[in-house]
C-alpha cells in the first residue's frame, strides 16, 4: 500500500481507528492502571462517550453530513467526508489526551466538560432551528448522555476541590476558541467559508432558505 492510499485509508476510517484506540486504551487502563487520579478516570469515561456520540452522529441516517447540507448549505458533492471526519477525530484525540497526560492542569479538563454540555444544547437546538419535524437529531441521545457526564464531573471535581474560578474561565474560553477553530477547519473540507455557512444556518432557522 503506497503512502497516498495509506493516507486515504486513515482519513476514510478515522472514526473506526479512533474507536479502536479508545477501546485498547480503556482495556489497558483496566488491566494495568486500575487506580488513577479522578480526572484521568473521568477522561476515560469521556473517551467512551465520544465514540458513542460520533458513531450515532455520523452513522445514523440523516446524520452529520446530511444536516450540514440541509441546514448549512454544504455541497456534499464537494465535501471530503473523510477529511472532515478526521479533523473531528483529531480534535477529540487532542482534547482527551491533554488532561489525560496533564491531570494536574484542571482547565484542560474543563474544555471537555464544556463540550459535553454544548453538544446537548446544539443537538437539541438543531431540532428546532433545522425544522426537522421530529424530536431527534442524529447524535442527540449520546449528546445528552455526555451532558449528564459533564454535570456529574462538575460535582465531582468541585467536591474534590480540584477546580478554581480561573480554571473554569480559562477552560470555557479555550473551548469556545477551539470549537470555532474546528468548525472553520472542517469547512475547509467542504470548500465553504465560515461566514457563508453561518449565514445559511441563520437563514434556514428563520425560514428564508
Amino acid at each position: 500500500m503506497g503512502k497516498r492510499s495509506f493516507g486515504r485509508f486513515i482519513l476514510d476510517y478515522s472514526l473506526e481507528l479512533f474507536c479502536a484506540l479508545v477501546i485498547l486504551l480503556t482495556l489497558a487502563r483496566i488491566l494495568f492502571f486500575p487506580e488513577l487520579p479522578l480526572i484521568q478516570n473521568l477522561v476515560n469515561a469521556f473517551a467512551l462517550m465520544a465514540v458513542l456520540h460520533e458513531f450515532e452522529e455520523k452513522r445514523t441516517p440523516g446524520g452529520f453530513f446530511d444536516l450540514t447540507q440541509n441546514i448549512g448549505g454544504v455541497d456534499k458533492s464537494k465535501l471530503d467526508a473523510g477529511l472532515a471526519s478526521s479533523f473531528v477525530m483529531f480534535y477529540w484525540a487532542v482534547l482527551l489526551a491533554l488532561p489525560l497526560i496533564f491531570p494536574t492542569v484542571p482547565w484542560l479538563f474543563v474544555i471537555l466538560i464544556c463540550l459535553g454540555i454544548f453538544e446537548a444544547v446544539a443537538h437539541t437546538g438543531i431540532i428546532f432551528a433545522g425544522h426537522l419535524g421530529k424530536f431527534y437529531s442524529p447524535g442527540l441521545v449520546s449528546a445528552w448522555l455526555m451532558c449528564g457526564l459533564s454535570i456529574y464531573c462538575i460535582f465531582e471535581v468541585n467536591a474534590a476541590g480540584i477546580m478554581q474560578w480561573h480554571d473554569w474561565a480559562i477552560g470555557i474560553a479555550l473551548f469556545l476558541l477551539s470549537f470555532v477553530s474546528l468548525q472553520r477547519l472542517t469547512l475547509v473540507a467542504a470548500h465553504m467559508s465560515y461566514r457563508e455557512f453561518l449565514t445559511n444556518v441563520r437563514n434556514h432557522a428563520l425560514g428564508r432558505s
